[in-house]
């Protein structure tokens, strides 16, 4: 049963970290071919219903009030629009962006995606070719705040989301161990910790960074009809491997807290070691002449054969002869001077 208990741990364990796993490789390739990019993305920009002026007074007085340059940057959004440079919608991944059109409301067709690369952010300046008409001094000034936090984070986002898919496949290859020794176990707990550790951290930080991003399109750029969201798919697989990762951790410390290794369990408790053994050899017990003895102990005494009988009843003596052909010579000399006296 208990043999079982711990193939059933293991097994639970070992599964939960493949799921957590599988999340982690769904986040990491997702929106990097255009059938993907539909529904897995961390942050959307739709520029369909782009306008230069804003959809109420409210929205009017407000910008002018904050003296921003929302308005020049939105003029030029709507030139290179004009020159159909621009696409209806732009979806960020972890490693790249792709782009397409929006013909009908929920209907992306995609249509563009850039390479993978290392160090990746979306930089709309470039991205969206504004760097020709001198609107890098006319971004609004949330929005390059955001931008700059954005591209010092995004690195940052890109290690921890490796480091925690590198340490699942290596805590995987240490987990088939747990069936074997109990150490196995302790060293697969550990690692799956450091795992949940990296996950949670790149989950934060990819989560607070698009929600405040998301925020910032939605107060600067709203009433210019320019949106932006985050994918709900893409958060909902990296917080589920987040949730795959904790429970896998619980169950590699039961595995490794309630579960003694093979070892332990098949050898019995040693009551005398080899020493103590040889030391009761010698040890000073009383010795039985012709009988059991009485006393109990773990060894057995010496048993000593009674000396044998001859006839007339008289013990068996053999050195009696012996004794009396080497007797003692002063003996006769010692009895005649007792008897002068």
């Amino acid at each position: 049963m208990g043999q079982l208990g711990k193939f059933a741990c293991v097994l639970g364990s070992s599964l939960l970290s493949i799921g957590s796993l599988i999340c982690l490789i769904i986040v990491a390739i997702g929106c990097t071919n255009p059938k993907q990019a539909k529904d897995l993305y961390m942050f959307r920009i739709e520029l369909k219903n782009l306008t230069t002026s804003p959809s109420s007074i409210l929205d009017t007085t407000l910008q002018d009030l904050t003296g921003s340059y929302v308005k020049q940057f939105v003029q030029a959004l709507q030139e290179a629009n004009q020159s159909e440079t621009l696409h209806d919608f732009y979806s960020i991944g972890l490693w790249n962006y792709c782009a397409g059109n929006n013909p009908h409301i929920g209907v992306y067709n995609t249509t563009y995606c850039s390479k993978p690369r290392g160090g990746f952010w979306f930089n709309p300046i470039e991205i969206w070719d504004l760097n020709q008409t001198q609107i890098e001094k006319h971004v609004p000034n949330r929005l390059q705040q955001t931008l700059d936090i954005y591209q010092r984070a995004s690195l940052w986002m890109q290690i921890l989301y490796l480091l925690a898919i590198c340490t699942s496949i290596v805590q995987l290859l240490v987990g088939l161990l747990a069936c074997c020794s109990r150490l196995g176990g302790c060293f697969a707990w550990l690692l799956t910790a450091v795992s949940l550790l990296f996950t949670l951290a790149a989950s934060i930080t990819s989560t607070t960074l698009f929600a405040t991003l998301a925020g910032t399109f939605k107060l600067t750029f709203k009433s210019y009809g320019i949106y932006g969201h985050m994918g709900r798919h893409l958060y909902a697989a990296t917080w589920l491997a987040v949730a795959l990762s904790l429970l896998a951790a619980v169950s590699w410390l039961l595995n490794c807290c309630c579960f003694r290794g093979d070892k332990a369990r098949r050898e019995p408790p040693r009551t005398m070691g080899p020493v103590g053994a040889a030391d009761s050899a010698y040890s000073y017990r009383p010795v039985a002449v012709g009988k059991r003895s009485d006393v109990s102990d773990h060894a057995p005494l010496l048993m000593c054969p009674s000396p044998p009988r001859v006839h007339g009843g008289q013990d068996y003596r053999p050195y009696q002869q012996q004794r009396q052909q080497y007797h003692n010579p002063y003996q006769n000399i010692y009895l005649e001077a007792h008897e002068m006296r």
